[in-house]
C-alpha cells in the first residue's frame, strides 16, 4: 500500500527482522532512558530481537505492516486479537508500534494507526486495544490524538525476555481502547 509524503506502508516479510528490531531497540533506548537503568537499555540485542520478530513474521505475517521511506524501514505495527478477560473474541489489540525517533512527529504513526483501525473493522472488532507502560508519557499523549482513551484497566507486565542477562523487570502497563464503529 502506497502512501502519501513518500513512505510506504506494507506487509511485513521475514527479510524485514533485523529492521524492526534495529526500529524497535532504538526507539526503547529514546523512550525509556529515563524510566530502565543505562545498563538495561544498552544490553537490548538486535539478535535476539531479529529472532524474535523474524518468528512472529512467520507465524502471522498479515498482522504486522512496515513504515518504508526511502526503501529504509523506519517503523511498524503489530496487531492481533485481544487476550484481554473482557474481549470474548470482539476486540483486537495493537501489539507494537514503533517508530525511529528521527521520525517522529512526522505523520508515520498516524498512518500506522490508520491501517490498524482498517485492519480492526474488516476483521469485525468492535474495539481495539493497546497497552503501554505507566511511564510512557509520550505514547499515552500520541495515543489519546488518535482516539484511544486510557479504560482504567492496569496490569503488571514481566519484560526480563525481552533483556539477555537482566533481572526480571516488572512495569505497570495500562490500557488504551477504542470502539470501532461496525
Amino acid at each position: 500500500m502506497v502512501g502519501v509524503q513518500g513512505y510506504v506502508l506494507r506487509l511485513a516479510v521475514e527479510a524485514d527482522a533485523k529492521a524492526l528490531a534495529q526500529v524497535h531497540i532504538k526507539s526503547w533506548r529514546e523512550i525509556y532512558r529515563d524510566v530502565f537503568p543505562v545498563h538495561v537499555l544498552e544490553k537490548l540485542d538486535v539478535a535476539m530481537h531479529a529472532e524474535h520478530w523474524r518468528s512472529v513474521i512467520a507465524t502471522v505475517p498479515a498482522n504486522i505492516v512496515v513504515c518504508e521511506s526511502d526503501r529504509v524501514v523506519i517503523g511498524f505495527l503489530s496487531l492481533g486479537t485481544s487476550n484481554d478477560y473482557d474481549s470474548c473474541g470482539t476486540a483486537g489489540e495493537i501489539t507494537t508500534i514503533y517508530l525511529d525517533p528521527q521520525h517522529w512527529r512526522r505523520g508515520y504513526g498516524a498512518a500506522l494507526m490508520s491501517w490498524a483501525l482498517s485492519q480492526a473493522e474488516n476483521r469485525g472488532w468492535q474495539r481495539i486495544n493497546l497497552w503501554s507502560l505507566q511511564e510512557n508519557h509520550r505514547a499515552r499523549a500520541f495515543y489519546e490524538s488518535v482516539g484511544f482513551r486510557f479504560d482504567g484497566a492496569t496490569k503488571l507486565g514481566c519484560l526480563s525476555e525481552r533483556f539477555s542477562d537482566t533481572a526480571e523487570l516488572y512495569v505497570t502497563l495500562i490500557r488504551f481502547s477504542r470502539q470501532l464503529v461496525t
